[in-house]
Order: C-alpha cells, then sequence, then structure tokens
C-alpha cells in the first residue's frame, strides 16, 4: 500500500509540473492590439488577465495590467469561467456609474487649484536657481567703494542700501556715528561681521588689520554746532542685540559741558533700565514685545530674550541679557504709556459702540452675598447635562496657586470691559459683582451660558439686599451656543434666539476672550502676583485696541449680514404662513403660548429641584450625626455607656411613602429627614 501510494503521489507531480510548463509557454506569446501572436494566429479581442498558480499549480484570477498590450490567457476551463466573472463585474461597475450619473467625467479643477499647483510647478523649476543664488550672495564682490569712487571696497553695510559698499576711509567716516549699522568686512575672501567699535585699516604694504574705537550712544545735539565727548560706558538693547556704547557728554559752543539727561534719552527713543541709565533699553524693542504679547500670548519672557542674545552673536558682537531686568523696565514702560494714555482721556475698557485693590474689594462682597442670603451650596443641572463650573458649591481654594482663574465681562462686540480673580470657583456671586460694577451703563441684556440657574439666585439676592434690585432690570439671555447643552424647555425660555430685541447676537463673545487669556496661562502661572496682574491688564488691553481699529469694518459686515438674515426669514415666514393658510394673529397667539407654558413649567421644575435640594440637605444632616454618634460610642469606656439620643418630637403625620418623608424637630427647633423605617 505504501508503494502504490508513494507512485500516485509521484504520478500527481509530474502532473503539476506538465501544467505549470504548458501555463509558462502560453503566457510567453505576445499578442498585438488586433488579437494576433507571433505565429499568425487570430485571438479573441476580450479582456483577459494575466494568471498565477497556487502550491497546487492552479490558476489564480489576478488584476491586468493598465497597459496598451492586451495579455492573453490560458484557454482552460476556469480560465474562462474567471475572466467572464471579471467581465461581468466591470459591466455592473459600469451600470452602476451610469446610474449614479457620474460616468467616466472628472470634477474640474476649480481656480485656487489651478494656482496652487502652478505655483507648485513655478517652485519646482525655481528651486535649484534659489540654492545656487543664495550661494552666491555669500561670496563678497569685488569693486570700487559706492562713496568716493576709487579705493577698493572692503566693508559692506546692508543697512546703508543702495549704497552698500565702503573702503576704510568712507566706513570711519560714515560709521562712527552710525553706530548702530550692521556692518560686514570683506578682506580675508568671506562676510565677518564687525561689531560697532571695530573698524578696518590698510597699512603701506597694502595689509588690512583690524582695531578698536570707541563708539557714542547717537543723541540728537541740542546745538547744531555742539561736540561730544565720551563719558561713561553704557549698554544698549535693541531688536539685534545688545550694543556695547559710550554715553557722550555735550560740549556747547559756548564753553559748557551738558551731561545727557534722562530727558534727552527718552527724548532719542531710549529707556533707561536704572535712574544711573547704565543700560538703556529701545522703545521700539518694548513695542514690538508688547504686540507679540498681544499676537501670542503664550510666548516666554525668555525666549524672547535669547532670540536677542542669538541676534547679538549673529552680527558679531557679545553679551549677556537679563530677562529678569527687561521684564521690569518693559512694566515701567507700561505704566508710563498707561499714565499717559489715561491724561489723553483713551479708555481701553470701554467699547466705543457701547453707552459709556479690586481683589479685596470683591472677597467683601462676596463674604456680604454669602452671609445675607445664607450661603446654600448647589449642583449645577439643567437637562441631561450637570456642568461643575458655576455653581454654589465651590469654597475657597486650599491649593498653593494665588487665583484659580479670571471672570471677565465682556460687550457684544467683544471688547473686554471688566474682570477680576477668581479664589473659590466659578460662584455666582463673582458674576453678580461684575454686574453690580457695570449696572450704572445702559445694559439690556445680560448674557451667561447659565443665565437659566444664575437668574432665580439673583431673585433670591435680591429678596435678601433690596438695594441690588435694579439688577433685574436687565434681560436674561442664555448663549446660542450653549442653550444647545440645556434642557429644550430651558432654551425657549432663556435662549437668546427668543429674545426680543437682541438682534442676531450670539452671546458666545466672551469666549473669544478667553481663548486669547488662556493662551497667557503658559507663562503668566510661573509669574509674581503683581508681575502677572500688570502683565494681563496689558494684554488685555491690547486686545481692546485692536478691537476698537476694527469695529467700524465689524459692524458694517454684521449689518449686511443681518440685514440679509432678516429677508430671509421674513421670506421663509410668509412661506409658511401660507402654506398652513395662518394669520399673523395666530402665529402671535402660539408663541405667547409657548412662553407661558415655558414659564410655568419651568416654575414647577424649579420646585421640585429645591424640594429635592432641602431633602438632600436634611438627609445629609441626619447620617452626619448617626455617624457622629457611633464614633462616640466607640470611644466611650465600657462602664459607661453612650447616653441615648433624645427622642425626637414628630411635627407630622408618619407615612411610609418615599415622596412624603415626615419631617422631625429636634431639642435644637433644626429640620432633619429620617427614614420611612424608622418610624414606629
Amino acid at each position: 500500500m505504501r508503494e502504490i501510494d508513494a507512485n500516485c503521489e509521484e504520478e500527481e507531480e509530474e502532473r503539476k509540473k506538465e501544467r505549470k510548463k504548458e501555463t509558462r509557454g502560453k503566457k510567453q506569446e505576445k499578442v498585438d492590439q488586433h488579437g494576433h501572436t507571433e505565429g499568425g494566429s487570430k485571438q479573441s479581442t476580450k479582456l483577459c488577465v494575466w494568471l498565477d498558480e497556487d502550491k497546487d499549480g492552479q490558476p489564480l484570477p489576478k488584476r491586468f495590467s493598465s497597459a496598451s498590450v492586451t495579455p492573453s490567457c490560458a484557454p482552460s476551463t476556469s480560465t474562462t469561467e474567471d475572466t467572464m466573472t471579471i467581465e461581468n463585474l466591470d459591466s455592473l461597475i459600469q451600470d452602476v456609474r451610469d446610474l449614479l450619473g457620474s460616468g467616466a467625467e472628472q470634477p474640474l479643477p476649480s481656480h485656487w487649484r489651478n494656482r496652487q499647483t502652478s505655483s507648485l510647478e513655478n517652485w519646482t523649476v525655481m528651486r535649484p536657481f534659489m540654492v545656487n543664488n543664495m550661494l552666491s550672495s555669500e561670496k563678497p564682490k569685488e569693486g570700487v567703494c559706492h562713496h568716493c569712487g576709487h579705493k577698493a571696497a572692503v566693508v559692506m553695510c546692508r543697512d546703508c542700501l543702495p549704497r552698500s559698499l565702503y573702503c576704510t576711509a568712507c566706513d570711519l567716516s560714515t560709521h562712527e556715528a552710525l553706530v548702530l549699522h550692521n556692518r560686514a568686512s570683506m578682506v580675508v575672501g568671506f562676510f565677518r561681521h564687525l561689531p560697532p567699535s571695530t573698524f578696518v585699516q590698510q597699512d603701506e604694504g597694502g595689509k588690512f588689520s583690524y582695531y578698536e574705537k570707541d563708539c557714542m550712544l547717537p543723541i540728537v545735539p541740542p546745538c547744531c554746532d555742539c561736540s561730544t565727548g565720551q563719558t561713561k560706558p553704557v549698554i544698549l538693547i535693541g531688536m539685534n542685540g545688545r550694543y556695547n556704547l559710550f554715553l557722550p557728554s555735550v560740549n556747547c559752543s559756548c564753553g559748557k559741558t551738558l551731561p545727557v539727561t534722562i530727558s534727552d534719552l527718552v527724548e532719542n527713543g531710549y529707556w533707561p533700565a536704572t535712574v544711573n541709565f547704565e543700560t538703556l533699553y529701545m522703545v521700539d524693542l518694548f513695542t514690538t514685545y508688547e504686540d507679540l504679547k498681544i499676537t501670542a500670548p503664550g510666548m516666554l519672557r525668555q525666549a524672547f530674550v535669547s532670540m536677542l542674545e542669538c541676534r547679538t552673536k549673529l552680527f558679531g558682537r557679545s553679551g549677556k541679557i537679563c530677562g529678569d531686568t527687561m521684564q521690569r523696565v518693559f512694566l515701567e514702560w507700561a505704566y508710563a504709556k498707561f499714565e499717559v494714555d489715561k491724561l489723553s482721556q483713551v479708555q481701553h475698557f470701554q467699547c466705543p459702540a457701547c453707552t459709556p485693590s479690586i481683589d479685596a474689594e470683591v472677597s467683601s462682597f462676596v463674604d456680604y452675598i454669602h452671609g445675607t442670603t445664607g450661603h446654600n451650596p448647589g449642583k449645577g443641572r439643567c437637562g441631561a447635562g450637570q456642568w461643575t463650573a458655576a455653581r454654589e458649591s465651590a469654597n475657597k481654594s486650599a491649593s498653593k496657586l494665588d487665583e484659580e482663574g479670571v471672570e471677565v465681562a465682556v460687550c457684544r462686540h467683544g471688547v473686554l470691559l471688566k474682570g477680576l480673580n477668581m479664589f473659590r470657583g466659578e460662584i455666582f456671586a463673582y458674576p453678580l459683582y461684575l454686574q453690580k460694577q457695570l449696572a450704572s451703563q445702559t445694559v439690556q441684556f445680560f448674557c451667561s451660558d447659565v443665565v437659566c440657574k444664575y437668574w432665580p439666585y439673583l431673585q433670591r439676592v435680591v429678596d435678601h439686599c433690596p438695594e441690588l434690585e435694579d439688577l433685574l432690570n436687565m434681560r436674561p439671555f442664555l448663549s446660542i451656543m450653549h442653550a444647545k447643552a440645556h434642557s429644550w424647555m430651558c432654551e425657549l425660555k432663556w435662549g437668546g434666539r427668543n429674545q426680543e430685541g437682541a438682534g442676531t447676537t450670539i452671546g458666545e463673545e466672551v469666549e473669544q476672550v478667553n481663548s486669547f487669556l488662556s493662551r497667557a496661562a503658559i507663562c503668566s502661572k510661573y509669574m509674581s502676583k503683581a508681575v502677572r496682574t500688570d502683565m494681563l491688564t496689558i494684554q488685555a488691553s491690547g486686545w481692546n485696541k485692536r478691537k476698537a481699529e476694527n469695529l467700524d469694518r465689524t459692524l458694517a459686515k454684521r449689518y449686511i449680514k443681518t440685514v440679509q438674515r432678516i429677508a430671509e426669514a421674513t421670506k421663509d415666514l410668509e412661506k409658511l404662513t401660507a402654506e398652513l393658510s395662518l394669520q399673523q394673529d395666530t402665529v402671535q397667539q402660539w408663541v405667547s403660548d409657548v412662553q407661558q407654558w415655558t414659564s410655568v413649567v419651568s416654575a414647577f421644575i424649579g420646585h421640585q429641584q429645591l424640594a429635592a435640594a432641602h431633602n438632600q440637605r436634611a438627609k445629609t444632616q441626619w447620617e452626619f450625626r448617626e455617624d457622629l454618634a457611633m464614633e462616640l460610642s466607640d470611644w466611650m469606656p465600657p462602664s459607661e455607656p453612650a447616653p441615648p439620643a433624645p427622642a425626637p418630637h414628630m411635627t407630622g403625620e408618619p407615612s411610609g411613602h418615599a415622596c412624603h418623608r415626615p419631617m422631625y424637630t429636634t431639642n435644637k427647633g433644626e429640620m432633619m429627614l429620617l427614614p420611612a423605617d424608622s418610624i414606629k
């Protein structure tokens, strides 16, 4: 039996080898576009595929190539069936494409795509030339001086374009006064950057060398015939880094020597770092740093200082820059600028389109509200959502942070009006303080993302604090996007889209300010309290300044958009009333019915939630006292058992229903809730 099996296996292997040879031979036949092979026999023009074999030598279907030559396949039964199957699939795919209307048409490229493709092709061609141009620009150019016209140029100054080439004499006469220019020598065959105090000289043998010369701080003299002399060294820091210069003394023609004062420095665009001005900063540096802090609030001070030090080395100078000193001087300059704006009656925290130590004050106001109203913590919940922010259950922070955050008040145009530091989280007393501060202005709407919870809180506060009754003259407004997370009934009653006179106000403008100031937290959390307050104030002022500069365009765009939306909404309303055969009075009656219904249902739900909160509070007190009694009994000696708890006096009828648990009073008269199974 083993020999028979071995023979059968050998025969099977031989048959597989023969089939492989036949398939390879057929694959080697070449087919032209008309279906003719090399031997002249005509083949079918039907689409065939290349075939591979599995481990048993059976042909496997494979995707056909998209070449122009049509391949042939083995005329076996399985091959024919596979080919017919693929042809059927292709025809079905084509039928589906025809039904969908896609066909073989490709979407037309857009103009933007054409421009991007053209730009990419142009840059692909230009890149080698740009690399060659960059390499050639690093090679010094041989030529004559652009100023005298006959001596060889040895220095190039890129700040003196278009006449940038200098000889040794012209370079000294020009840049002895223009010490802030960035120069480079060309005497060694490549560019070498020179500090302001380094110049090039040529000896009698034609050899070039370098020498040092003291350079004075550029200052406009009081008279045209004044001369300057050297007094003491001074460090100047600008956008191109650090310069080591000398402070000049002005020698007047009348014989008097006038020392340089702080007023002279400020008039010439310098700001002293100390009262003795050993270090000076260019005002242009502070304005640039302020713009960067407004544009990129998360930029670190040390990163900016490191950039200045890199530019110092780039232009051949040396020296370190102190970041702490720069920040302190910058804040002094910002304070002086703020006082000048204040004298000029420039109000950065007022919106032009609207009518025109805080921590201790806020803290006292919060304590007053909590003490007067009987601070009652509660959860923030509306509909199926529940949030941890903006609820009255936040206590004072026990962390080492100075503040937990900043709460701001913003007008509908995105201008930041007021702000305060938070120490307890987002409790309702903080927005109440901001609302009280802005009550003197003609505010029509009070917008918040949890106004459905804040407004009942405000009504309860007014009951205990009648002096805040004027705050109820504002109308509550639930921001449009946050309303989607509330219950639909809450959105109907409080939503901004349903408030008459709100227009197209979104109510999310404060999120723009939060997004801007949140980037400042990257570096402000490492600052001291005073520096953090000053830096946030500067950034907030810059934000308002940008808003005021673009306010005309913003209002114009908003007006055009509002007019278009009014026309579209009016057209849709007319179409809907015509389809339903409705009168205008009927539509108004429906709106009134919905408003009344939401008010009644919201009041009912509010009473239910208030009752549930009281029950939960009473239950919590009872559980606490039970636990305290058990702990005390464990500490009592065995010989002296714990005294029994006083029997409560029932003030209501006992009932076992879970929703009507009886209330009991202790000897102290406090309210607490007993479980139903404890009633006997």
